[in-house]
């Protein structure tokens, strides 16, 4: 990207200059490989119902944080 307003999430995870986290490359990597082995075992998609339907899920907001 070419817009330097947006601040780079891994200066904040990982820290900065002579700080910075120097397992950066590992965890990019894992979660790197983390996705791609979920995206290749698993299949994504809607619930069937017991007559082999597709069901629509229903969306719903629920207020509150997650810890």
């Amino acid at each position: 990207m070419d817009n330097k307003t947006i601040l780079d999430p891994d200066a904040f995870a990982f820290g900065f200059g002579r700080k910075k986290c120097p397992g950066i490359e590992v965890a990019h990597s894992t979660i790197f490989i983390f996705i791609a082995t979920c995206l290749a075992v698993f299949e994504f998609g809607h619930p069937t119902g017991i007559d082999g339907k597709e069901e629509k899920l229903e969306e719903e907001f629920i207020s509150g944080s997650v810890m």
